[in-house]
């Protein structure tokens, strides 16, 4: 399961993926992304989408805003989210998100689930 975090890198907004449960070291997000991130609120959203309710979907792209993932759920092969409601849950195969949505990945994550690995 995916979570969603509203950031500001350099002064943008933009919405950071992580591994349920996994919080943001932001010394080192700073570091991969090369500018300033701080935690960000909805209000730092586009105005067509600071009033939004609920968890944010990974959807920057839709939103206006940069989506960054974590390289520990680049890793995974499906993303499961929910998108403004906790009873509305999206499952897509990474692959699909990715090509979708362009996220940049770095790493930027303290613990959290780990992603399924199949077993050969």
């Amino acid at each position: 399961m995916l979570e969603t975090h509203l950031v500001l890198i350099g002064g943008q907004p933009a919405i950071a993926c992580t591994a349920r449960g996994a919080q943001l070291n932001l010394p080192r997000f700073t570091h991969e992304m090369g500018a300033a991130v701080l935690e960000g609120n909805l209000e730092d959203l586009p105005p067509a989408y600071a009033c939004a309710h609920g968890p944010l979907p990974p959807l920057g792209g839709a939103l206006g805003v940069l989506t960054v993932i974590d390289e520990a759920v680049a890793a995974a092969s499906s993303v499961v989210f929910a998108a403004f409601s906790s009873t509305d849950i999206v499952e897509i195969p990474y692959d699909d998100f990715s090509r979708l949505e362009r996220p940049r990945i770095a790493s930027f994550a303290i613990g959290g689930e780990l992603p399924e690995r199949e077993i050969a």
